[in-house]
């Protein structure tokens, strides 16, 4: 019985030292690459350098003649300034440093695994050269489309920035949606996008690799070595292999029998196995990022400047959003939890948008007996309702 048996062993044993070679190659193949000063690893693979198999779908990176590393976002080139594999984060700008270029002709992002923070709308102004600009606009002129015959200025469409500009000089040409990165105002930045699918945070924060399980899944796994190699030399290796091999061999030829009796027992245990990891795994749901409802907007405290201009905080006179002075008989918006302060028009419009604090990030409290329309964002950490609206609605005079 044993001769009968042997042939067919022998076979399953040398297609498992291919199996095991193709595994290590693949392996030694796969390792750290780099573009200039860039480090490029799982789940982007440089196009060119390493096979498709060290890389996640739609993860592509291009190295040009420059040392830059390039992506593609829609059916635009960027160049990667940098990459956290920690926060699952790229730093992109355009390719000739002028991304604001890229906003005024729709920056998109379909089909693609990055995404920004959010998007807010931004109106562009066409001013004259010798157009005289007020102070506070001096943050929303776009260098790189300026020249000397015109300037170019970007500012929050959210805001009545039109009336602050000469209108015989400054003329709106487009208002547009622009992907941002927290609360910030200078689009010449680079823009930070993130992906969410593949997940390698926690081979990250244990210092191990992340790669693919295999060639016929999308699923990754942690490796437990982070260079990808053992470390051992190919002869080593495969001295290891037939040492472990040939005393294999002759315990499967004692225990097959053994084996075709357990097959059905394990057949019906992979079974069950497969229903329970079936409905075990369950799709995360979608957690929408959104505002506070206009009766809560409206319960905070306001505050009316009277002629003499005196603040509430006498250090802190410009509004962190439109980063305009505080002028008499403007008013003023408090937000209880933090004691930060804004022009009313702008952090009401900000508040229906975000459910947090401009400048802290804080996400204020819902006043008790005002129910809420909208979920607060998940970005945020809401805490339960414990003020009442009365002592919130009050509306302040400072002489």
């Amino acid at each position: 019985m044993a001769p009968l048996q042997l042939q067919p062993l022998l076979s399953w044993l040398f297609s498992l030292f291919f199996f095991l070679h193709l595994v290590q190659t693949t392996a030694q193949n796969c390792s750290e690459t780099s573009c200039g000063d860039l480090a490029i690893k799982f789940p982007f693979q440089l196009i060119g350098t390493s096979p498709p198999s060290c890389g996640y779908p739609d993860f592509g990176l291009f190295c040009n003649g420059k040392n830059q590393t390039l992506v593609t976002i829609g059916s635009v080139r960027y160049v990667v300034e940098d990459i956290d594999y920690g926060i699952q984060a790229l730093q992109i700008n355009d390719e000739h440093s002028c991304l604001p270029k890229q906003y005024l002709k729709g920056m998109s992002f379909s089909g693609s695994p990055f995404l920004p923070d959010y998007f807010l709308s931004f109106t562009f102004y066409n001013c004259s050269s010798n157009a005289t600009l007020p102070s506070d606009n001096r943050h929303g002129l776009i260098g790189c489309l300026s020249d000397e015959n015109n300037k170019v200025l970007a500012l929050p469409a959210m805001f009545d920035s039109e009336s602050r500009l000469p209108s015989n000089s400054c003329e709106a040409t487009a208002t547009v949606s622009v992907p941002v990165t927290g609360f910030s105002s200078d689009l010449e930045d680079s823009l930070q996008v993130m992906w969410s699918t593949p997940s390698c945070q926690l081979c990250e924060m244990r210092g191990q690799a992340c790669g693919l399980k295999n060639n016929y899944t999308s699923e990754v796994e942690c490796s437990s070595d982070p260079s990808g190699s053992s470390g051992l030399s190919t002869g080593a290796k495969y001295g290891i292999i037939m040492g472990v091999g040939i005393p294999g061999t002759l315990c499967i030829i004692g225990l097959g029998w053994l084996l075709r009796r357990r097959a059905r027992n394990d057949n019906q245990r992979r079974q069950r196995n497969a229903e329970l990891s079936s409905s075990i795994a369950q799709p995360q749901r979608a957690v929408m990022v959104t505002g506070l409802d206009g009766p809560t907007i409206e319960s905070y405290p306001k505050t009316l400047l009277g002629e003499s201009g005196r603040l509430p905080k006498p250090n802190d006179n410009t509004c962190p959003i439109c980063l305009s002075e505080y002028q008499p008989k403007e008013t003023l918006r408090t937000i209880p939890e933090c004691q930060h302060y804004f022009h009313a028009d702008c952090v009401d419009e900000w508040l229906k948008m975000n459910a947090t604090c401009p400048l802290c990030r804080n996400s204020p409290e819902n006043p008790a007996g005002i129910p809420s329309s909208t979920p607060t964002s998940s970005r945020s950490s809401g805490s339960p309702p414990s003020t009442s609206t009365s002592s919130r609605s009050s509306t302040g005079l400072l002489p």
